[in-house]
């Protein structure tokens, strides 16, 4: 994967947003975009059973490299990538303030970073088979229920739940804690900034296709 099959897209100044469409890729290409990973994160990519899956973890990984690579002004295999006791990715070498996120889906691999700010990426496709009500039972706010609900047929409502369940996703990794039941007290569906325990953060979302969304998260 080349730099120039990364899509650069500013996020209001604060973060850098890169995005891979993964139908531009095959299974074929992973070798070359897991030449740069550590010997965990080698044994990690073993571990999937799916080309597929194996492919979105090489690519987040090598564009994650790029990226960082390009702020620092280094070489992409230099850039070591550790993990915080509860799991999340931070850079090791070069010691950075620089802050990401990573979020794939079947049709993208994305990343978000911010060089002093705390951040979360999500990106998801519209779920076919799923029960939204039982989802959303535990993870929305009234009014973002009847937000989906009140959508005319059944790929609106999808498409709706998976705007807000990214926005979601993307607040509970600029925070740091997993899709909690208390994310339900708070509405996503139409304010960009948010307050949540001590932190104020704003959210941005786009539309990147028919079936899928992206979200931004960022503390302010």
């Amino acid at each position: 994967m080349k730099d120039s099959e990364a899509f650069r897209i500013p996020f209001s100044g604060a973060a850098d947003v890169y995005l891979v469409p993964l139908g531009e890729l095959s299974s074929s290409q992973v070798p070359v975009l897991s030449m740069y990973l550590d010997e965990y994160e080698t044994e990690r990519l073993a571990r999937y059973r799916h080309e597929s899956d194996k492919l979105r973890f090489a690519v987040g990984r090598h564009l994650l490299r790029l990226a960082a690579s390009r702020i620092h002004g280094c070489d992409p295999s230099s850039v070591k990538i550790a993990l915080e006791s509860g799991g999340r990715p931070f850079l090791r070498c070069p010691a950075s303030p620089l802050k990401f996120s990573i979020s794939h889906s079947e049709d993208f691999v994305c990343i978000a970073l911010s060089n002093d700010s705390e951040i979360g990426i999500d990106v998801e496709c519209a779920p076919k088979d799923i029960e939204l009500e039982a989802l959303m039972a535990c993870h929305f706010h009234e009014n973002e229920k009847k937000n989906v609900l009140s959508c005319s047929g059944d790929a609106e409502k999808r498409m709706e739940f998976t705007r807000i369940w990214t926005r979601k996703e993307a607040l509970a990794k600029a925070i740091g804690c997993g899709l909690s039941e208390k994310l339900s007290l708070l509405d996503l569906s139409a304010s960009d900034h948010v307050e949540y325990l001590s932190s104020s953060l704003c959210i941005r979302t786009r539309r990147l296709s028919e079936r899928s969304f992206l979200s931004v998260a960022i503390s302010l």
